[in-house]
């Protein structure tokens, strides 16, 4: 494994692979590295602690999610900018008493839809989808020919 100044694995097979997860020091650097609030780390870290024993073998299945998603926000940042900043308008506007919840199912969608439009875009601009998404794809191409 070949952590960069993150913490976060490269975009790879190594990111994917069910049997390699990054250790729970790592993604707890990782996490306390970013700005976010500390309900939001407590969260996260909890959800790092999540194992299933599937087969007499334990996995790690909450480090993994974890891990993808730290190596996601690292390969896509403005996409997933925009994705987080759809989802909590939407939540805002659900909140909204008697019209709230109608307008929501409304308007999630296409508030998800322009945000993550809007991500995208700002990364292609930034060049960053091409080589991103080639990796990805390729990493999980070859994890699911093996599983």
């Amino acid at each position: 494994m070949n952590p960069q100044s993150d913490g976060a694995l490269p975009l790879t097979q190594e990111a994917l692979d069910p049997q390699r997860v990054m250790p729970l020091r790592d993604i707890r650097a990782a996490l306390m590295r970013m700005n976010m609030s500390a309900d939001a780390k407590s969260l996260l870290l909890k959800l790092a602690d999540v194992t299933c024993v599937i087969g007499g073998k334990t996995l790690a299945i909450g480090r993994k999610i974890v891990e993808i998603c730290l190596v996601l926000l690292r390969s896509f940042p403005n996409l997933m900018f925009g994705a987080m900043v759809a989802a909590l308008m939407s939540l805002v506007i659900g909140a909204v008493p008697l019209l709230g919840p109608a307008l929501s199912v409304l308007l999630t969608p296409l508030m998800l839809a322009v945000g993550i439009g809007a991500g995208a875009l700002a990364d292609i601009m930034q060049g960053r989808v091409g080589a991103g998404m080639t990796a990805f794809c390729d990493a999980l191409e070859m994890t699911v020919a093996q599983a």
